[in-house]
């Protein structure tokens, strides 16, 4: 769940959305988050969440119009290594 805030560096009467950290449940740890979205700007990467016996998984890409999409972060997974984040995308 995105959280909602006002942004310093954006017009502090429009809200924007923050990227979220991941939730947390018992038994399977931390899920990860899903970006955040900022007026004008887009979606931000979204952590990855923590699986306990299973590591990181990795995030999804924001999304940033004009840009594309931004890389996640990498997932990491003990006995299996890092897993790759999702790739940056870039208009043409």
């Amino acid at each position: 769940m995105e959280s909602q805030s006002y942004e310093s560096f954006d017009d502090q009467q429009r809200p924007s959305y923050h990227h979220g950290h991941g939730g947390y449940y018992p038994g399977y740890g931390y899920h990860h988050g899903h970006g955040g979205y900022y007026p004008g700007y887009g979606y931000h990467h979204g952590h990855g969440g923590y699986y306990p016996g299973y590591g990181y998984h990795h995030g999804h890409g924001g999304y940033y119009p004009g840009y594309g999409y931004h890389h996640g972060h990498s997932g990491y997974y003990p006995g299996y290594g890092f897993h790759h984040g999702h790739g940056t995308y870039y208009y043409g």
